[in-house]
Order: C-alpha cells, then structure tokens, then sequence
C-alpha cells in the first residue's frame, strides 16, 4: 500500500496533456510537483513539510529563513527604524522567482513564490472541498485534469504567537499589494471563502511553491 509519504515524481507528458498521479485514501495527488492542468505546476506540500499533510515553516514575507517568534516591525529583516522616521524597506514589487523568494532559495531547480495572479488561478479554475485528513483539516483542491493538492490549516504567527492553526491557511504570494500589505493566498472563518486576500509583510506565513512549465 502507499503510505502518506510515498510519491512518484511528476513527469509532464507534453505541453497539453498531464500526467494523473496515484491517491491517497483521501483522493489527494501523491507528488511533490503536481500538474492540477493549470499555467503552472503545485507543490503537493508546503515549504519545510515533508508530505502532503504536514505543516510548513512560516516566513515573513521576503525573508529566507523561517522562525517561530518575533514577527514584529523590529524583527522584520525589511523594516527600518531610524532617526529620520520608519517604514518597510521595498524589495520589489514582484519577488516571485527572485533573491527574495524563500522558495527558490531553499528549493532551487526552478521552484518560486506564485504570483498573486497563479494564486487567483487555483481558486477560480479549481473545485475545492474541505475535508480533515486524520486530524488535520483544510481543502481538497482538485484542477480540471483530475490532479489534486492538499491545503491544510496551518495558522500563522503574530509577533511571538502561532494563531489560528486548525481554522485557517494563509500562503504568501510574491506580489506586493503596497509598501505595507502582501497578497496571499487565504481561507478565513466559515463565511470567508478561499481567496486572494492580503496581509502585513511582517506577518508569518507559510509557502506553497509553483514551478512554470517548460
């Protein structure tokens, strides 16, 4: 039987068609890159998990190391605070792909950040369902192929705090909305679907990687 850690690597066929990938128990596309039949391929888990239903590290947004306390202006490798006043430092206003991209850094072979533009892709040409595989809840999302991801709850830090593990997840997004603010990928309480939504860049968040097809 394959087990939650088992996956064949995805091999793309040819530009139009896709691959289907073995399932798990629960339906969810056994692989670290995933084809879901989109304009790029998903990581079948978070950055820093080791399989699909594991917790990612939390990054602020930019930065490209993880951590677990002091997501605050001080803290925050791009915010400066001087005596001529403070503020966020700009690193560009697309990061996907770039220095600043977690994913790259960490993955390399062509792995970044989605754009904000990706992400709106996975929410409006995808189905997703909630489900909780064992303990851990969060969205089936399945592409227009068959393919599907895992999204699982995994909250984020606030300063020194891990807050809303179990409610909800938040994915950075490489595309800055303005100096302050961060588009993301986000799934509130129950009457806030699925959506591009955005957040301060101080803020811990975990990554979902996408790889561009050749």
């Amino acid at each position: 039987p394959i087990g939650i850690d088992d996956y064949i690597e995805f091999k793309p066929i040819d530009g139009t068609e896709s691959e289907i990938l073995l399932t798990d128990q629960y339906g969810i596309s056994i692989g670290h890159e995933v084809d879901l039949g989109l304009s790029v391929n998903w990581s079948g888990w978070d950055l820093g998990a080791t399989s699909t239903r594991g917790y990612g590290a939390h990054f602020a947004w930019g930065e490209l190391e993880p951590r677990t306390s002091n997501f605050t202006k001080v803290g925050y490798q791009y915010y400066y605070i001087g005596e001529s006043g403070e503020g966020y430092v700009l690193i560009g206003d697309e990061i996907s792909g770039t220095k600043y991209d977690a994913a790259r850094h960490k993955l390399g072979n062509d792995w970044r950040l989605p754009t904000a533009t990706e992400a709106q892709e996975l929410i409006d040409s995808c189905t997703w369902e909630f489900i909780a595989c064992d303990t851990i809840a969060g969205y089936k999302v399945t592409g227009p192929n068959g393919n599907s991801i895992f999204l699982p709850h995994n909250g984020c830090y606030l300063d020194n705090e891990l807050s809303h593990r179990r409610e909800h997840f938040c994915y950075w997004t490489g595309s800055l909305e303005n100096p302050r603010y961060v588009k993301l990928l986000f799934n509130g309480t129950a009457d806030k679907k699925p959506g591009v939504y955005s957040d301060t860049r101080r803020t811990g968040h975990c990554i979902r990687p996408v790889k561009s097809k050749e």
